[in-house]
């Protein structure tokens, strides 16, 4: 196939091609999932949970992380108890995100430590199950899941479709969310536990000590700035505008941050597509001489460099290939 029909094929390839604009960060309800099992009951945290039907029967579908003794409780249970927790419960997150069903200090103890002990009579109603769950209290709301159907694989995760047993809680109360834990400094934007966050969960009480000094982990004093940046003011939680605030500026950071990333992706394809046709017509005239192809090359001011020009020429191409690659390497030297 002749080079100018190849190049012709590469741009109308690249044109055609749809570019995804990535989706700016959401703010989700953050829930704990709780599973009983005669040997390791256990609790995770989970933001893949959202209600997809209410008649005839309520119905939810939720995200199973595999690489959890939740999802291998679930696995033989197929049943569990949804928690939505309350912003009085950020501390849990790194506790029951980042800690595994067999840590020690314990999942349990971590949580008590907090002022949040498992219970599996409170609040009533239990579940109905020969054996329920453990739960935490003062949680807003508490829904009772049951598997229907079989689940959906979806790569790391498996997707499942529930039929709501029962549930109770608290009416209107205010609930924790993905972008409160994000400004806090819980979880980073991929939604996993930040590098330090257990040592934030600080909790004091009748436990004894600190969660910090259960994991083995220094304590420092926070400064004025870094206990602000965390959202509290002397102690205080923050509060119901305050978290509002918080919620509404992280969406807009993710918003620009989607839009930066979008427009960085599409500078770097048309920068490569420029340099490539440069190039690869640059080659072509060169290795394949014709007098038309002479006179257009004379026409843009192209010189003809003997060897060193086709050897930059390839260079050139090269690494506007790697652009195409890796389309975000060059925009971000140019944050």
């Amino acid at each position: 196939m002749p080079a100018p029909t190849v190049l012709l094929f590469l741009l109308i390839l690249l044109l055609s091609s749809p570019t995804i604009n990535p989706l700016p960060l959401l703010s989700s309800p953050v829930f704990s999932l709780s599973t009983s099992s005669p040997t390791l009951p256990t609790m995770n945290i989970i933001t893949y949970a959202t209600p997809v039907a209410i008649s005839p029967k309520k119905l939810w579908s939720i995200g199973l992380y595999k690489k959890t003794q939740t999802f291998a409780n679930w696995q033989v249970e197929r049943a569990g108890v949804l928690q939505l927790l309350s912003p009085a419960q950020d501390r849990l997150v790194p506790i029951l995100g980042g800690l595994s069903a067999a840590s020690s200090p314990s999942k349990p103890a971590a949580c008590a430590t907090c002022g949040f002990p498992w219970n599996v009579t409170t609040p009533l109603p239990p579940p109905p199950s020969p054996s329920p769950p453990p739960l935490l209290p003062d949680c807003v709301s508490y829904v009772s899941l049951k598997q229907v159907g079989e689940a959906v694989e979806a790569g790391d995760h498996q997707v499942v479709l529930c039929e709501v047993v029962e549930s109770w809680g608290k009416s209107g109360g205010e609930h924790l969310t993905t972008g409160v834990c994000r400004a806090k400094g819980l979880i980073t934007e991929q939604g996993r536990v930040a590098e330090g966050a257990l040592a934030q969960a600080q909790g004091g009480g009748e436990a004894g000590g600190s969660l910090s000094e259960m994991l083995g982990l220094e304590e420092e004093e926070a400064s004025p700035s870094e206990m602000q940046l965390l959202g509290f003011d002397a102690g205080q939680p923050p509060t119901e505008e305050e978290t509002r605030a918080l919620d509404q500026n992280e969406r807009l950071k993710g918003s620009l941050r989607a839009s930066r990333q979008f427009k960085m992706t599409n500078d770097a394809r048309f920068t490569w597509l420029s340099f490539s046709l440069l190039a690869g017509g640059y080659l072509y005239a060169d290795v394949f001489p014709t007098p038309e192809l002479r006179e257009l090359q004379a026409a843009v001011g192209l010189p003809d460099a003997g060897l060193p020009g086709r050897l930059l020429a390839g260079a050139v191409f090269l690494a506007s290939a790697a652009l195409f690659v890796k389309p975000t390497g060059w925009g971000r030297g140019r944050q």
